[in-house]
């Protein structure tokens, strides 16, 4: 049972195949070294921070298990640079919360699960988008900051949204029907929908990248931005509406 305090310089934490870690109460807690989780860990409270400076702390996480998000809580960076780190090979799973929890660290998903269950889980510091996603209904999983790669073929089930919010989606695949592209960048990968050209896309708020696209099918793009060329062949369809070039 964790509470408050921190794991300082030289330490790690490993959560064998047994045992529980419960992260309690709205206190600060600092990991300044490894965490391995071959159990469960519960993260029933708010402040829970990464210390990482690629030198003297060394604060990442590893689960091979489950680790639950009961609430609407941050898994932070306590320095707010780029070094500290989750790889997700088990299940991330936020089951309670009608806000938002947030993940503030880079995050790896493979071959793991990630689902959010109850309000929103958000990602504001980049996101490998391989393995599993699930978005149970009414729930939204958000991609708000960093960069977004997307992996084919990327699983994005359940009955909840997705939405990119800010930041970059990086070689989009397809169209994917529920995933809101609301705000950030969008680059298309250059096989998008097979050949690479627009045959279905909707931009709501949304800035699609790249020097140079085409459109041979329908494109909405509403409120947002094209910032290179935009060939519209003779059987495409292109409605902006407030979407500048």
């Amino acid at each position: 049972n964790w509470s408050g305090g921190r794991l300082g310089q030289g330490s790690s934490l490993t959560v064998l195949s047994n045992a529980i870690v419960n992260l309690t109460s709205g206190n600060e807690k600092d990991l300044g070294g490894p965490m391995t989780n071959f159990a469960h860990v519960i993260l029933s409270g708010s402040g829970f921070y990464l210390l990482n400076d690629n030198s003297s702390w060394q604060g990442s996480i590893t689960n091979l298990n489950y680790w639950e998000m009961q609430g609407d809580y941050t898994v932070g960076n306590y320095f707010g640079n780029s070094y500290p780190s989750f790889g997700n090979s088990g299940v991330f799973r936020k089951t309670a919360g009608t806000q938002t929890g947030v993940i503030s660290v880079s995050f790896y998903n493979n071959p793991g699960t990630v689902d959010v269950e109850s309000g929103t889980l958000r990602f504001d510091a980049g996101l490998r988008l391989d393995g599993n996603y699930i978005a149970g209904p009414g729930a939204v999983m958000a991609f708000n900051g960093g960069t977004f790669t997307f992996v084919t073929p990327s699983v994005l089930t359940g009955a909840g949204v997705y939405q990119l919010t800010g930041g970059t989606l990086q070689g989009l695949g397809d169209y994917v029907p529920n995933l809101q592209l609301l705000g950030g960048t969008v680059n298309l990968s250059p096989t998008y929908q097979t050949n690479g050209v627009i045959v279905r896309l909707d931009l709501n708020g949304a800035t699609l990248g790249g020097s140079s696209n085409r459109v041979v099918g329908l494109l909405n793009a509403v409120n947002g931005a094209i910032t290179g060329a935009l060939d519209v062949a003779a059987n495409g369809v292109a409605n902006l509406n407030g979407t500048y070039l």
